[in-house]
């Protein structure tokens, strides 16, 4: 259930231990996700800091985008059934279908926010919703409440290993997750799917 973010606590501090996690946090350190139940903890969790926060995680998952393209996302771009978007690290091009749940959610927060067509969705601060929220920001949320939640080796990317994880549990094809991901290579695509494989096995 998504609250109005009025009725949302403010983030919590980001001590030291949280400064580590952002630092550490590489492709190589980050797990897949694979309990749902860790998967929805993580989103109530962020939802309660903010729904940006809940929504950023929600929509990482569903779309399988890096941090930096998400964080790029104004509201014009989520206006719609489909989200396109040319990735800011590739420079390929990615349709993404929003799902009923995730368009309510977007439709609330647009209905009771500030956030005008050409605003950030996930802005840095209330007052200024023209510059986006870093990525170190995002990540060190992230594993904040990952930390919180005892859950290890938690960060920004496991939303796209989440996402690869998905698509290679409904279809059983490495090759759908490779397009998917925007993958030139099944090298890159066989790292993400390390953990489904093990325990496939």
């Amino acid at each position: 259930m998504y609250c109005h973010p009025s009725l949302l606590p403010s983030p919590p501090a980001i001590n030291q231990s949280c400064h580590k996690w952002r630092q550490q946090e590489t492709i190589n350190t980050v797990k897949s996700i694979l309990d749902p139940e860790e998967i929805r903890a993580m989103e109530i969790g962020l939802t309660r800091r903010h729904l940006r926060y809940g929504l950023l995680w929600r929509l990482g998952i569903i779309s399988g985008l890096r941090v930096s393209d998400l964080l790029r996302l104004r509201k014009r771009d989520l206006l719609w059934p489909t989200l396109e978007v040319t990735e800011q690290k590739t420079g390929k091009h990615k349709s993404i279908a929003i799902d009923i749940a995730m368009r309510k959610a977007l439709d609330w927060y647009f209905q009771n926010s500030w956030v005008q067509d050409d605003d950030f969705v996930f802005f840095r601060r209330f007052n200024r919703h023209d510059v986006p929220m870093t990525r170190q920001w995002a990540r060190a949320v992230i594993a904040s409440e990952a930390q919180k939640l005892a859950i290890k080796a938690i960060g920004a990317h496991s939303m796209r290993k989440i996402y690869a994880c998905n698509i290679y549990r409904s279809t059983g094809s490495l090759e759908a997750v490779r397009q998917a991901l925007n993958h030139g290579s099944t090298d890159t695509t066989l790292f993400y799917l390390r953990d489904v494989l093990v325990d496939a096995n």
